[in-house]
């Protein structure tokens, strides 16, 4: 037990000193008969130590790399995804009657971005409770909602996607979009893609409810 005891205070101060060291690294500069006392490596050790930041400094630089070509993959995905909501835009400004807008949008997400269902629920009273309350927060909600959920927000699909997003849209009601890909729509993703084309949709199908925004 006392030797249990005595190596836990060991590590104990062995620990403090390091943090000391690391918090002070002029120490040894400022008191160098310390250098008397203390016992430090050998050459062949100091060229072990050598090799270890070598390699530490190269895993490091490996792992920046590979964080810089994440980014800019993404970079390159978000501009090309613009590039695809500016088309659809110009798209749908284009169309003279804004009954024939939820058509082309659901035709241009199912083929310029591989969605497998697009369901407009205007706000009435017959709806589910949730979805109102979608409408209401006007916020894009995306994820793996329930099956019931599913089914609500795509009646008409079989089968029925396994993950959604649900884009409020002012003065028109609440476009669903869904995917069979269940990691397709997280609820951790950007929206920015999704709040664009909310306002897309609200200028052609209510633009009287811009001015009140």
């Amino acid at each position: 037990m006392p030797k249990s005891t005595a190596s836990a205070d060991a590590h104990i101060n062995e620990t403090e000193l390091v943090a000391a060291l690391r918090a002070q690294p002029d120490l040894l500069r400022r008191h160098p008969e310390l250098l008397t006392e203390l016992d430090l490596p050998s050459a062949e050790d100091s060229v072990s130590l050598q090799q270890f930041q070598l390699r530490r400094l190269r895993a490091d630089n490996q792992t920046l790399t590979q964080q810089l070509q994440a980014l800019s993959a993404i970079a390159c995905q978000n501009e090309q995804l613009m590039r695809r909501l500016h088309t659809v835009t110009l798209a749908i400004m284009a169309v003279d009657e804004p009954s024939d807008v939820i058509d082309l949008l659901t035709q241009k997400l199912k083929t310029d971005f591989k969605a497998d269902a697009v369901c407009l629920h205007p706000i009435e009273p017959s709806q589910p409770k949730w979805i109102s309350e979608c409408f209401e927060g006007g916020q894009v909600q995306c994820g793996r909602f329930t099956q019931a959920k599913l089914q609500q927000l795509f009646p008409d699909s079989e089968p029925v996607p396994r993950s959604a997003a649900v884009v409020p849209v002012t003065g028109v009601g609440v476009v669903a979009i869904g995917a069979q890909d269940e990691q397709r729509f997280q609820a951790d993703m950007g929206s920015l893609f999704l709040d664009l084309l909310a306002i897309t949709l609200q200028c052609r199908l209510a633009p009287d409810t811009l001015s009140d925004a």
